[in-house]
């Protein structure tokens, strides 16, 4: 029996298995260094509705209560967990302000109480499927 010579299933699919843990672990930490670009972060900084932009050009378009704007404001805010993040939470928030205009009321509330920037804030803690699903919504609503 040689074995020196053979090349072995086992030894094969753990040479591989490695290879894929080590391009993924790479990957991640790259993707938390900003080394790696983040296409869907790029979209949502370029959001107007992200930003007072509409608010201040359409003040009269909105249609929600400075109270329910106060309150989408700090609960978005506060799906940023310590362990677990509530990035459903934001999403539904933001269907339901249903017009640009009213999330950029809620964009420039929550730049007053947070001192940071919604799309900013949004991208520390969204994962990146999540980001297209929100561009998406984005782009779906109208605009007043």
């Amino acid at each position: 029996m040689s074995y020196g010579n053979d090349i072995s299933p086992i030894r094969t699919g753990l040479v591989i298995g490695t290879t894929i843990l080590g391009i993924f672990l790479i990957y991640k930490i790259g993707d938390k260094l900003g080394i790696f670009p983040n296409f869907g972060e790029e979209m949502l900084g370029r959001q107007d509705a992200l930003t007072s932009n509409l608010y201040h050009k359409y003040p009269n378009n909105v249609t929600i209560t400075a109270q329910a704007g106060l309150d989408a404001a700090k609960n978005m805010y506060y799906a940023k967990g310590f362990l677990w993040d509530d990035e459903r939470s934001v999403i539904g928030i933001i269907q339901s302000l249903n017009t640009k205009v009213n999330l950029s009321f809620v964009s420039y509330i929550f730049q007053n109480q947070y001192s940071t920037s919604l799309a900013t804030y949004l991208q520390t803690f969204i994962e990146d499927h999540q980001y297209k699903d929100i561009n998406r919504i984005i782009r779906n609503m109208k605009t007043k």
